[in-house]
């Protein structure tokens, strides 16, 4: 599992449904609301779907193993429901592998380049990085990523993978590598088919997964993507922080000062920014952190 749950509610009482609580949790750890409101007459249903705090999954259990994800309703219409048999509902999931905010990507195509690219989608569905050239040679892209759920996709048109036996397009190549290059994260079967499709989580701090790394965020920012309102988490900074948003061509295009007193938890809003790619720098004076963002 690595995106965002849905859960189908259903008025099975004789007045039309207009509110209700949703709380949900793993492995009967921290519990989280999602307060729905709508309208459901006699036997309706909709699907909602769940969008959890970046902290939700940082649950204590190991990757590629089971867990159990739990969702329950309460206070339908404000009040208690008169008939609470069939109020909550469980589901097993497997636990996607977990990786640090920095790794690599090391990529060579095949003999057949133009057959195979890879990409990295978010849980929104969308591109953030990709390596679709042309290459027999490898190449190693840098990848930096805010925690959440991610997903790997390696595609090869001619359905014959990265590596297949019965043909002479050579042996192209794929791994996750640490981007210090002392070793990789993660390798894979090169003979694939048509696709990899691989889920996996970043620094989801409390999970082991399969490697160990102590890689922890200083600077929190989401939802990201977003429409230009970000939310934003700071530690370990000591004093007073200047936040700069920078584009993709160097430009400072957004500066503002948040006291220390505030770091924990602040709103901006980059209404006057253009869609596009921008870094947030943010610094103390002696702690610098730099994140990623997209604004839609």
């Amino acid at each position: 599992m690595c995106s965002y749950p849905e859960i189908v509610i259903k008025n099975t009482g004789s007045a039309t449904l207009t509110s209700l609580d949703i709380k949900y949790s793993v492995n009967g750890g921290t519990t989280e609301t999602h307060s729905w409101t709508g309208s459901l007459g006699f036997l309706e249903t909709e699907v909602v779907t769940i969008i959890p705090s970046p902290i939700f999954w940082r649950a204590t259990v190991s990757a590629n193993t089971d867990a159990v994800f739990e969702a329950w309703v309460e206070n339908p219409n404000g009040t208690a429901d008169e008939y609470s048999f069939n109020d909550k509902m469980v589901s097993d999931f497997i636990v996607p592998d977990t990786l640090p905010q920095i790794f690599v990507v090391r990529y060579k195509g095949n003999n057949a380049p133009n057959e195979s690219a890879w990409y990295i989608y978010d849980e929104a569905g969308n591109v953030i990085y990709s390596n679709t050239s042309w290459t027999t040679s490898y190449v190693t892209d840098t990848v930096s990523l805010d925690p959440g759920c991610y997903r790997l996709y390696v595609s090869d048109s001619d359905d014959d993978g990265l590596s297949w036996w019965a043909n002479n397009d050579g042996a192209g190549d794929i791994k996750i590598a640490k981007h210090d290059w002392f070793g990789y994260y993660k390798t894979f079967n090169l003979d694939f088919g048509d696709n990899i499709n691989w889920y996996f989580t970043v620094d989801y701090e409390e999970i082991t997964s399969i490697t160990e790394h102590t890689t922890k965020s200083g600077l929190l920012i989401y939802p990201n993507p977003s429409n230009g309102q970000f939310n934003i988490e700071m530690r370990g900074f000591t004093d007073d922080i200047t936040l700069t948003v920078i584009s993709l061509l160097g430009q400072e295009v957004e500066s503002l000062t948040i006291s220390k007193s505030n770091q924990l938890y602040n709103t901006i809003q980059l209404s006057n920014i253009k869609s596009g790619i921008y870094f947030v720098h943010a610094t103390d004076g002696n702690t610098q952190q730099v994140k990623r963002i997209v604004i839609k």
